[in-house]
């Protein structure tokens, strides 16, 4: 979901190199660069049991999510008792990066 995003945002810029992701292991780092500036969001899996993912705004705020499934066996995201679908939790960590 983040490269399809970080791809369709590059198209829709002057510059195609403006955002990029980059992955290692269990995380991914999407970034923006320009005339002297550098941001980032920081997603990554966390916990011994990779039961939970961390995510680091362009503030460098962390916020974490614990992994789970809902009744009908789909992916979801808990954080203080609230249930999110992962592009909702991708799209409140990119869209201040990709849109600002």
């Amino acid at each position: 979901m983040a490269t399809q995003n970080v791809t369709t945002r590059n198209k829709q810029v002057d510059d195609p190199e403006r955002f990029r992701i980059d992955t290692d292991g269990g995380r991914f780092r999407v970034a923006k660069s320009g005339a002297g500036l550098s941001k980032t969001v920081l997603v990554e899996l966390a916990g011994d049991a990779v039961d939970h993912i961390v995510v680091r705004d362009i503030n460098k705020n962390q916020t974490s999510y614990t992994v789970g499934l809902n009744t009908l066996g789909e992916c979801m995201l808990r954080r203080n008792g609230e249930e999110l679908q992962p592009w909702q939790v991708l799209k409140a960590a990119l869209e201040p990066l990709l849109f600002e």
